[in-house]
């Protein structure tokens, strides 16, 4: 299939790894692919650049001649693929989170602009992703097309267990030292970094030698699998998310998750060795959090790569979409 993807990008203008690893993965299964970088908050506050960059959108679009368009976020790129896609392509929009969820630190009239153009993009679309069930509560009411639901695969040859000394001796940490996980990535207010510090002093009451540690989004994936395997427990306290990847790569690791109710955590959230889902208070979050530390993990039961979420199944999953939007058999 010949399939094109317009992509969020970051400042330095790259693609979200997660996103990478995917297009490797359609390529390495003989899909034709061609990606159209989008710089959405720059663009945002250049109604100029904007429009050349929706007139190259569109050309490109019409070069590539593909069977399917798949807008990889919603907001204004979802928008603008929504606005140029021709109408004889199948298009899917797909939204992640930060995309159509409430952004508390975000101005209220941004978050309402951005709530109607991903709510656009879908009326617009022959087909929706959705990461997590959660995220379709903000689509449209009367939505036509369908919803799929489905995460970002997970890299399981990276996140994967790995031994827990060996990890901290890489990274120079003493070796019986707890450690607690904790991701705010570049938005600590929506990540709740305040309910971590919280969690962490009431901890630290009866574990003065306990250790948080504060991870931002300036890791490689081999070290973020190192810096994971390295920690008793992660926690995950958001107030909104869609399918939070941390949450995933823990689990693959082996790594045990007390996390508040949120995103699609309970659909991974299964069992005691996955961790614990726990209402939003500093005391239950604490006291869950410690029936992990300093605990040996249980033996791995399977191999990561047959996760449902890693990087195989939901490529295959993807794919098997395009081909019934393009009636391929």
């Amino acid at each position: 299939m010949k399939i094109f993807q317009i992509v969020p990008m970051n400042p330095q203008g790259e693609v979200p790894v997660f996103m990478a690893l995917q297009h490797q993965a359609l390529r390495e299964a003989g899909h034709e692919l061609a990606l159209f970088g989008f710089r959405g908050d720059q663009l945002f506050r250049q109604p100029v650049s904007l429009i050349k960059t929706v007139w190259q959108l569109r050309q490109a679009l019409l070069h590539a001649k593909p069977d399917v368009v798949h807008a990889q976020l919603g907001s204004l790129l979802g928008f603008c693929a929504a606005l140029v896609c021709p109408v004889n392509i199948p298009f899917i929009v797909q939204f992640r989170g930060s995309d159509i969820n409430p952004t508390p630190s975000e101005a209220k009239w941004k978050q309402w602009v951005r709530l109607h153009m991903s709510r656009f993009a879908a009326n617009r679309a022959d087909h929706v992703i959705a990461v997590s069930q959660a995220l379709t509560k903000w689509l449209p009411k009367r939505l036509t097309a369908p919803v799929t639901i489905l995460p970002s695969g997970t890299n399981t040859n990276i996140f994967k267990p790995m031994d827990r000394q060996a990890c901290r001796e890489k990274l120079g940490w003493p070796p019986a030292r707890p450690v607690v996980f904790f991701y705010e990535g570049r938005s600590p207010e929506v990540k709740r970094r305040d309910l971590a510090d919280k969690v962490y002093a009431k901890l630290q009451k009866d574990m003065p030698d306990l250790d948080l540690f504060i991870c931002t989004g300036d890791f490689s994936q081999a070290e973020l699998a190192v810096y994971l395997n390295s920690c008793d427990v992660a926690l995950m306290l958001s107030d909104y998310e869609g399918s939070p990847n941390i949450v995933r790569e823990a689990i693959a690791c082996h790594v045990p998750v007390v996390s508040v109710p949120v995103g699609d955590v309970a659909a991974w959230i299964t069992g005691a060795k996955e961790g614990q889902i726990i209402e939003r208070d500093v005391t239950a979050i604490a006291a869950a959090a410690a029936d992990y530390i300093g605990k040996d993990r249980p033996a791995p039961t399977g191999a990561s790569t047959s996760l449902p979420f890693a990087l195989p199944a939901v490529t295959s999953r993807l794919v098997a979409l395009y081909a019934e939007l393009c009636h391929i058999s």
